[in-house]
C-alpha cells in the first residue's frame, strides 16, 4: 500500500475545518483505487473493476493555496487569502468575500464574534497582496478544487457546464435553456464548488465542476455493493449459444431464457407488454379487463366452499386443500393482478404475427380484436374465451419453436431489464404467483358460466372437470408456471448472496455499509440531536407560543 501525502496545513489561526475535505470521494477522470465507483451516490458504467485500497493522489500543487499576511491579521478576523483566486476566504462560511463587503459580512453573519475590521489595515493588505477588489472570474470546468471553499457532489447538465445540487434542477435547466427533456435519462454527477452562498454577483452562487485534490479509499466506498450488484446483473456479451454456464446464473441456465432473448430488440420486447395509454387503439382494453377481473373476483363470494377448495388444490389428490381459494386482504391488491392480465392480452394482440399461434388460438385473438369495436360485455366474453384457449391446452416445444407457450413468453418479456439483462429469480416469483391466481379466477368464472350447460349441475362438477388445467403433474401452462416458481424459489434460497454489510473501519467498528448505504454512529448522533432540536422547536414555538 502506497503512502499518500496529506493536504498542506492551513495557518493555525484559520479554522481547523478548512483543512478537512468536504466529503470522501474519488477524483473523476483520475487513476482510481476502485474504478467501478465514482463517488457517493453514483455508479459508473465501466465494466472493469480494480480494488486496491491504496491512496490516490493528484499531482501536488507544491504549497497551500491559503495563507495569511506575516502579521497574522486576517487570521484574527477569521479570513485567509486564496493564492489562485486572489480573493479573501471566510474560513467559517467557506466562501469568497470581496473586500468591499468584508466588514458588512462580519457584522451581519458573525456578529457574535465581536470582531471589528480596521479598514486602513484591510486596504493596505489588499494593495500589498494584490487581492481582487471584485468577484474573481468563474473558474473553468474541471479545475483543481479551491482550498477554503466547500466541495459538494452535484449533477451536471449534459449540454453545458452548468451544475446543480439535485437531478430535478438539471432537468428543469435542460428544459428551459436547451429545450430538451432529460426525463428517464442518467444524469452525470461530479464534484463541484461555488464562490459564495448568496446572489452577490451573476456568478457568485454558480456551481462549477472541480477535480478533488485527493481521495483516500482505505475501505470500500458506500456504493461499492451497489456497483457490484450492477456488475453481476450485466448481461453477458457472448452469443447465447457460446455462453459458459459457469459464468451465468443457474436460473438463466435452467430456463434457457437467454436463448429466447438473443438477437431480439430488448427495448421492443418491453414495449410489447406496456399497458396501453390514452390515445392507443388498445386503450379500450383497460376498462374491459378491469370490468372482467372485478366481475370474476366478486364470484368468489358466490361460490361453494368445496369448489373453492378444489380451485386451491394444485395436486392430483382427493384430499382437497382445506384453505379455500379466497379474496385478497386488501381490495386494492387486485389492481396488480389485473395489470398483469392486461399486459398479457396486449402482448398477444401486438405480437400476434411473431408468436406462431395455433389456428384455434389465433382465431380467438382475431375475435378479440374485432370485439374491441363492440360493447364491454362482448369484449369481456372474447377476453374470457382467449384466456381459456391459452390455458386449456398443451404447449409442446418443437425444433423451430422451443418456447411455444405465449404465457411463458410473456413472463420472459416481463423479466427483461432496460439494459437488456434478465432479472434475478427472486424477482419473477411474484409474477408466477399473480398469474396462477389469475388462472384460478378464470377457471372459477368458467365454472359459473357452465352452470347453464347440460350435464354441469353444480360448481363442484365443473371444477372437477376443469381440474387438470390448474393442477401440477399434467402438461399445462399452470404446471409450467408452478414448476418455474418452485425452481426460482429453490435457487434463490440455496444461492449465496453477496454481502449486504461491510465494516469500513475494522478497529472502532463505528461505520458500516449496509445495502450500499453508509451508516455511522456519528451520523446517528447527529440525527438524534436534530430530532431533539426539532422537538424542542415544535414544543416551544408551536405548542407554547414562544414561552420557555
Amino acid at each position: 500500500m502506497t503512502s499518500g501525502r496529506p493536504l498542506p496545513s492551513i495557518p493555525e489561526a484559520a479554522s481547523p475545518e478548512s483543512s478537512r475535505p468536504s466529503a470522501p470521494g474519488t477524483p473523476p477522470g483520475s487513476p482510481r483505487a476502485m474504478s467501478l465507483v465514482q463517488s457517493p451516490g453514483q455508479v459508473s458504467d465501466r465494466s472493469s473493476m480494480f480494488i486496491d485500497p491504496s491512496e490516490v493522489l493528484l499531482p501536488p500543487s507544491g504549497m497551500s493555496e491559503l495563507y495569511d499576511v506575516s502579521e497574522g491579521t486576517l487570521a484574527t478576523w477569521g479570513f485567509a487569502i486564496n493564492r489562485r483566486l486572489k480573493s479573501l476566504i471566510c474560513m467559517t462560511c467557506h466562501t469568497v468575500v470581496i473586500p468591499f463587503n468584508l466588514a458588512n459580512h462580519v457584522s451581519r453573519t458573525h456578529k457574535d464574534s465581536c470582531i471589528t475590521i480596521h479598514k486602513p489595515t484591510l486596504q493596505s493588505i489588499i494593495q500589498t497582496e494584490d487581492i481582487l477588489t471584485d468577484w474573481p472570474p468563474l473558474p473553468a470546468p474541471g479545475s483543481e478544487e479551491y482550498e477554503g471553499l466547500d466541495r459538494q457532489w452535484g449533477f451536471k447538465c449534459p449540454h453545458c457546464p452548468a451544475m446543480y445540487q439535485n437531478v430535478k434542477s438539471v432537468i428543469k435547466h435542460a428544459s428551459q435553456v436547451h429545450q430538451v427533456s432529460l426525463l428517464n435519462q442518467d444524469i452525470p454527477g461530479d464534484w463541484m464548488q461555488r464562490l459564495s452562498h448568496g446572489h452577490h454577483s451573476p456568478h457568485s452562487n454558480t456551481w462549477f465542476q472541480v477535480t478533488p485534490r485527493f481521495a483516500q479509499l482505505h475501505s470500500p466506498s458506500a456504493d461499492y455493493l451497489v456497483a457490484v450488484r450492477k456488475e453481476l446483473n450485466t448481461r453477458p456479451p457472448l452469443p447465447a449459444a457460446d455462453l459458459d454456464h459457469r459464468h451465468i446464473s443457474p436460473w438463466h441456465v435452467t430456463t434457457r431464457w437467454l436463448q429466447y432473448v438473443e438477437g431480439k430488440d430488448t427495448r421492443q420486447m418491453r414495449v410489447l407488454i406496456e399497458p396501453p395509454k390514452e390515445g392507443d387503439q388498445l386503450f379500450y382494453l383497460v376498462a374491459c379487463i378491469r370490468r372482467y377481473m372485478e366481475a370474476v373476483y366478486d364470484l368468489i363470494l358466490q361460490s361453494s366452499e368445496v369448489c373453492l377448495q378444489i380451485l386451491n388444490t394444485d395436486t392430483q389428490t382427493e384430499d382437497y386443500n382445506h384453505h379455500p381459494f379466497g379474496r385478497h386482504q386488501l381490495d386494492d391488491t387486485l389492481r396488480a393482478y389485473t395489470r398483469l392480465v392486461l399486459q398479457l392480452v396486449c402482448f398477444l394482440l401486438r405480437a400476434q404475427a411473431e408468436l406462431d399461434l395455433p389456428a384455434e388460438v389465433e382465431a380467438l385473438v382475431v375475435a378479440l380484436r374485432q370485439a374491441l369495436n363492440q360493447e364491454v360485455e362482448e369484449v369481456m366474453a372474447a377476453i374470457h374465451q382467449l384466456l381459456l384457449g391459452l390455458w386449456m391446452r398443451e404447449w409442446t416445444p418443437t425444433r423451430d419453436n422451443q418456447f411455444p407457450d405465449p404465457t411463458v413468453r410473456f413472463v420472459i418479456h416481463t423479466q427483461v431489464n432496460a439494459d437488456g439483462s434478465l432479472k434475478k429469480p427472486e424477482e419473477v416469483t411474484g409474477v408466477f404467483a399473480k398469474l396462477t391466481y389469475d388462472m384460478r379466477l378464470t377457471f372459477l368464472y368458467e365454472c359459473h358460466q357452465r352452470l347453464d350447460s347440460p350435464g354441469q349441475p353444480s360448481l363442484v362438477v365443473s371444477a372437477r372437470t376443469l381440474r387438470p388445467w390448474f393442477t401440477k403433474g399434467l402438461e399445462s401452462t399452470f404446471h409450467t408456471l408452478k414448476s418455474l416458481q418452485h425452481r426460482a424459489s429453490s435457487i434463490t434460497m440455496s444461492s449465496q448472496n453477496e454481502p449486504n454489510m461491510v465494516w469500513k473501519d475494522k478497529t472502532g467498528f463505528t461505520t458500516l455499509i449496509y445495502m450500499g448505504h453508509e451508516v455511522s454512529l456519528d451520523a446517528l448522533r447527529k440525527c438524534q440531536g436534530a430530532l431533539e432540536d426539532e422537538t424542542r422547536t415544535l414544543l416551544v414555538d408551536t405548542l407554547l407560543f414562544g414561552h420557555p
